[in-house]
């Protein structure tokens, strides 16, 4: 048994040879050990932070040097190797806290610094790791001038407003991937190129002003890594791909919305990533079957999602709560796992898996075409409602 973390007003403070700036970060006590907000700390170092709501996740970047940590997690992906932590990284207080001496030992040299910890005095200096100590004059951060009053003359005009004006869709597997097929001979890819279309149709007529293009709008087949490139070169401002869930119990059910993450929301989000990724082995690349995705490609898939993190996020839960108000179906939620065909996305990207074609009772309704019209008018009320959302909250250029 560990005992909880008693809260404390305490502050470490920092001092940054590297910036020539210190500030303070406030630390907790967990069995009688110190430990600190990680995002806080590793901003302060100049790291780039990435935090998963959905899976307590956190990655960290600075130069060449990447980290991977989890909430309750011991083990610690250090790129190169993994260390155990103790204690292991505790949510608190909505902040991820990292021991100490963990930062010294650990995150220092994986990011290329020399931390320094003096207890005494609940001072961390942060340095370069190769550079010897050496006095130097330190300066307060600079204060931040007041933001300037905008007049009704200076606020955002249209013209300077950012809008959402191109969306691909992209229906899943195709050709020689079938994707899952049903009991009834059902094929995913079949079901899901119609949903693509009729998304399309729906999309144009409400908005005029979109511009909708599907990666593929016939039965041929699409590499996984082509889809999102195909996307990127369109530079869309929004990726939806479609698919029909499958399992090897006939009683799984329900609809769900996935966006990208490096660690899987639960067991059953890693294995439709898993059943989804599979058409890797149907890809060719000089004769040879590609190489399974590794660690490594699952931190960089995760940065390459920072910008936009929050946005799938948005998106899934909209088109979650508009499809299942249209149809009769078990609401699995939304949830996150790495997919190969979102992982190169450089705009908000989700996976919908309309519902279970190995299902016999949802084959059925995924059959039916006034289900998948059902289905792809969910997806488009939530993708407008998105547009906006994000024309009139976060589309102004600053």
């Amino acid at each position: 048994f560990m005992p909880g973390p008693s809260y404390s007003d305490g502050k470490i403070k920092i001092i940054n040879h590297l910036t020539h700036q210190r500030t303070e970060v406030e630390f907790v006590k967990v069995d009688g050990g110190k430990m600190v907000p990680i995002k806080e700390l590793a901003e302060i170092a100049g790291a780039e932070v990435y935090w998963n709501s959905l899976t307590k996740r956190a990655i960290l970047k600075r130069e060449n040097g990447i980290i991977a940590l989890k909430a309750k997690e011991p083990e610690v992906n250090l790129g190169q190797r993994i260390v155990k932590v103790n204690p292991a990284p505790q949510l608190i207080k909505n902040k991820l806290f990292v021991p100490i001496n963990f930062v010294v030992n650990e995150l220092g040299p994986a990011l290329d610094l020399k931390f320094s910890f003096v207890e005494s005095l609940d001072r961390l200096t942060i340095d370069s790791k190769d550079r010897a100590d050496q006095p130097i004059e330190l300066r307060p951060a600079p204060s931040i001038p007041p933001p300037p009053e905008v007049s009704k003359e200076e606020e955002p005009s249209l013209n300077n407003q950012l809008t959402i004006r191109k969306i691909v869709i992209d229906p899943g597997h195709g050709g020689k991937d079938s994707g899952a097929i049903g009991p009834s001979g059902l094929m995913e890819k079949e079901v899901v190129l119609d949903l693509a279309k009729r998304l399309k149709k729906m999309l144009e007529k409400k908005d005029p002003t979109l511009s909708i293009v599907l990666t593929r709008d016939g039965d041929y087949f699409v590499p996984l890594d082509k889809r999102t490139s195909f996307a990127n070169h369109h530079k869309a401002d929004i990726f939806v791909s479609l698919h029909a869930n499958g399992a090897f119990s006939r009683e799984a059910n329900g609809f769900e919305v996935f966006h990208l993450s490096a660690e899987a929301s639960d067991n059953t989000a890693r294995a439709t990533a898993a059943l989804e990724n599979g058409v890797i082995d149907l890809e060719k690349n000089g004769g040879e079957r590609k190489d399974r995705i590794d660690y490594t490609q699952f931190i960089l898939a995760d940065m390459a999602q920072l910008e936009f993190i929050e946005e799938s996020i948005d998106l899934c839960g909209l088109i979650q709560k508009e499809v299942i108000k249209k149809i009769n179906i078990v609401d699995r939620g939304i949830k996150s796992a790495f997919f190969y065909v979102l992982k190169d996305a450089l705009m908000p990207s989700v996976l919908v898996e309309a519902a279970f074609i190995t299902n016999p009772f949802e084959e059925a309704k995924l059959r039916d075409a006034e289900f998948r019209e059902e289905v792809a008018s969910g997806i488009a009320e939530a993708i407008l409602e998105y547009k906006a959302s994000y024309e009139k909250t976060v589309g102004y250029t600053r």
